[in-house]
Parts: structure tokens; sequence; C-alpha cells
């Protein structure tokens, strides 16, 4: 974050041994106040071993983190309540004690700042459960997301099952379905943001229409690098995204979908961090959701392709610029997706009778008794920074295949960023 010219405030402990005081040093050398850091002698600095395959992935780890369990209590949380009471953003992890996590997100809570949890683990993810109310964002992986909706439901009634699917396409649709009654049952127990990571699938960014928490309750000001980054990033594609189009009264759910950015791996150690990272400094930087989330991407892009678990150089050019950067993601946003628990007739007529949609396919999908129409639109009067409200669209868009009419001037591009408006999940 601090690479990102985010200052973020830490509260945590290390053991008075060697990694403790690496730790500290190199947070010092990056300008970032250790004050909060409690440095507790005869104990070991938490520390995560973690085990990965060829490729990769991680297949076992084993985490050492008794030292935040039994010091990073209440009380010395509530030493820094005015930081917290001011912060933009409050990022919490699953790794504090459930007392802790309580008192930090009362504290939040208190003065109308948003709190971000971060699952860790799926066992550890479960702790949401009695704080959920008080959560505003939280990004967790597909399994961690299933835990924490099964945490707060009785019986439990979530699953999902890995599938190798042919395509990222196949794979993208197979995880909508498979994770998108859990991603609205959450949303229902109030937390308004999920930032769903899916590994080389990419992102799904799941949230109620009109959803914007960060850009009135913003209290940091930008720094150069954050100032330079959003204007890169709007320079290409300006802010006014679908959510910040759609209604304020609408309680309809929104998926968004944002594919990953094709890298070279070395090492995925860290990967995850860096996006929750880059998340969290643009959206202190005046960027909304949808890009923020764009150069978390980016970030985990730059992170997998990287020896280090952090890039060693970040710049807001090679973050945002660049066939590869989020920028150029976002510019490729042209259509919308959309499920309903319509008829297939009603939506094939809504197609059709809309300005500038035509339909060229249509197909009816029984899962959880919710039909599907598909069809692909011209986009001959359509710009990827005027995407129309969510709310007009009761049909679900495919991949652009029209091609645009002669001499309009506009060329169809390949869709990039997805997204899905779902009326409601009806549950067998």
């Amino acid at each position: 974050m601090s690479k990102l010219g985010t200052r973020p405030f830490m509260i945590s402990v290390v053991g008075n041994d060697m990694a403790g005081d690496f730790l500290l040093k190199y947070w010092r050398s990056a300008g970032l106040c250790t004050e909060g850091i409690l440095q507790v002698h005869d104990v070991a600095t938490p520390v995560v071993s973690n085990v990965f395959d060829g490729s990769g992935e991680l297949i076992a780890g084993v985490a050492s983190v008794g030292a935040v369990e039994k010091f990073l209590t209440p009380s010395w949380l509530y030493r820094f309540r005015h930081h917290i009471s001011n912060a933009p953003l409050v990022m919490l992890d699953a790794n504090l004690p459930p007392e802790s996590l309580e008192a930090a997100c009362i504290m939040a809570y208190e003065s109308g700042v948003p709190v971000l949890f971060e699952p860790v683990s799926v066992v550890k993810s479960r702790r949401i459960a009695p704080i959920a109310e008080y959560i505003t964002c939280t990004s967790p992986n597909e399994i961690e997301l299933v835990a924490m909706a099964n945490s707060l439901s009785s019986p439990v009634k979530y699953n999902y099952h890995k599938m190798e699917c042919k395509d990222n396409a196949d794979a993208v649709e197979y995880l909508f379905e498979m994770l998108s009654p859990a991603m609205v049952f959450l949303l229902e127990k109030g937390i308004k943001l999920l930032v769903v990571t899916l590994g080389s699938n990419g992102v799904f960014i799941c949230c109620k229409e009109h959803t914007d928490f960060v850009k009135d309750q913003r209290k940091c000001k930008q720094t150069p690098f954050s100032r330079q980054l959003l204007e890169k990033l709007d320079g290409c594609f300006p802010s006014n995204n679908p959510v910040n189009l759609c209604r304020e009264t609408s309680s309809r759910t929104c998926v968004f979908h944002l594919p990953a950015i094709s890298a070279s791996v070395i090492s995925l150690t860290g990967s995850g961090d860096c996006l929750v990272g880059g998340v969290l400094s643009a959206l202190c930087g005046g960027s909304d959701i949808i890009q923020s989330v764009a150069i978390g991407v980016a970030i985990a892009k730059a992170s997998v392709e990287s020896q280090a678990n952090i890039p060693d150089h970040i710049s807001a050019a090679s973050v945002s610029g660049g066939n590869g950067g989020p920028a150029a993601h976002l510019k490729k946003c042209i259509h919308l997706k959309r499920k309903s628990n319509r008829t297939r007739s009603q939506d094939q007529r809504m197609v059709s009778s809309r300005p500038g949609a035509r339909c060229t396919q249509s197909t009816t999908c029984s899962s959880r008794n919710a039909s599907i129409a598909r069809a692909s639109m011209s986009t001959a009067s359509m710009h990827p920074a005027h995407l129309l409200p969510l709310e007009v669209w009761p049909h679900l868009l495919r991949e652009t295949t029209a091609a645009a009419p002669a001499g309009s001037g506009h060329r169809v591009r390949g869709p990039r960023l997805q997204v899905w408006g779902l009326h409601e999940v009806v549950e067998e």
C-alpha cells in the first residue's frame, strides 16, 4: 500500500526476535508509523509456512499466529481509537481473536468508517458470523465465501464443488451459478460489497445497485500518486460505471466479473494480499469500486510475475496503462449480463423491443428455477462510459457477436467486464 502512495496505520504484534526486528525495520524504511505495533519479549513473531505444487498453487500451510491471538486484545486496540475513527477504511483480518474483531468493528461503526474483512482461511473466515452486521466489504475466495455464508445460516445450505472446465467462459458461468446464492445471502446479511477472488478466472464484484460506500465517507487527502493514478484511469474510463448509474432506492443485486490479466507466473505467494492492498489504496485514493478492483488485479499480476511477495517497482503508469493494465480492461467494458426469474418468452420480448438490442440466441436454465435469456447486442449507440442502468435490462446479454452497422464509426470489441444483475435467486 505504501508503494501505491497510501500510508496505512498498522495495529499488530511481533516478537522480540529476528523476524520482528526485520519487519519493524522494513516498515520504518517505507515511511510507515509503527506506533501501533506491539513488540513482545519471549514471543515468536507470527509466521506462516506454505507448500506449493509445481504450478505454484497452494496445497498446504501451517500458521503460527499465537501472538496475535494472545496479545492483540481490545485494550490494545482502544489505545488507537482516534486512528480507527478517523480512517477512510479499516481492514481487519480473521487472525484477530473474536473479541478484538468485535471491538474494532464497533469503534469503526460508531464513527461511520467502512470495514473490510479479510477471511485469511476457510476456518477463520467463519469468524465473520458475530460481526457480519458491521462489515462493509469482504474479500473471500470461492471456498471462504461458502464457509462464511454457512456460518451465518442454519442449517448449512451452501456448497461449492470445483469443476474442470474446457475454457474460461464456461468456468465463469459455472462459478456464477454455484456461488450466486451465497453471495446474495451475504449481501442480505448487511455486507455491502463482496470481492470474490477466483484465481485464474478473475474476480467477482458483488453488490447492491448504487453502492458507493467510500466516496461519501472518505476522509483522507489524495496523494500525488493516487491523483495521477485516478487521472489515468478516468482518462481511459470515466468513473460513472454501472454501479453509480443505478437508482439509490433499488435493492437488486449486481455481480460484475473482471477477468484476470494474463501473466508469466513465477510465484503465487502474496498475490491475494497484493490484490487487497491495491483495492484499498485505490479506494482511499478516490477510485470507484470497479476501478479499484481492476487496480488490485493489476497489482496481483505484478506480484505473481515477481519472485518477491511484493513487486519491487510500482508506478501509476505501469498499474493503469498498457494493454495489460486495468484501464485496458475497463475500456473494453461494453455489455451487461442479467439473470432473472422471468419466463423465456418475456425475456425474448423485452430483448427484441429494446432499441439497439437484438436477440440472436435464447436458452432456458432451470437451475434454482431461474430462467435465463441470452442475447447479443449491437453497440452502435453504446459507449463504454455510458452503460445503461441495470434496471432496464431484465435479460442476459452475452458475448457481443453482432457487427456494428456500416458507417456507424463504431467498432465492436470483445467483452472484458461482464455484469450480471440479479432480480432474485429463487432457492429450492
